[in-house]
């Protein structure tokens, strides 16, 4: 298990301030794969990557983060579509 430390976080954030909270906790929640599972993506001397678990492997976090904006932007999408058109048949049917 991944202990999850006020100095581990507040160095995450002071250290990526650009990064969103969903990429923070996938980092937090990610390990050193050089390392295995279990270790921590904040070692002294990471090899710079940081992965999940996915499926029967493992994703890179920015992998994971990309892939989620992806799926929200396609919801949003859709859902965009369907308002706009109920909006515009309520407002033709008046």
């Amino acid at each position: 298990m991944i202990p999850w430390h006020a100095s581990t976080v507040l160095t995450l954030c002071s250290k990526v301030s650009t990064l969103t909270i969903f990429q923070n906790l996938a980092t937090l929640a990610g390990y050193d794969p050089t390392r295995g599972p279990g270790s921590s993506c904040f070692h002294p001397h990471p090899s710079r990557e940081c992965v999940l678990p996915w499926g029967s492997g493992t994703k890179s976090v920015s992998s994971v983060v990309l892939l989620a904006n992806g799926i929200s932007f396609a919801v949003h999408r859709i859902l965009y579509v369907i308002g706009s058109t109920l909006t515009r048949d309520h407002e033709h049917s008046s």
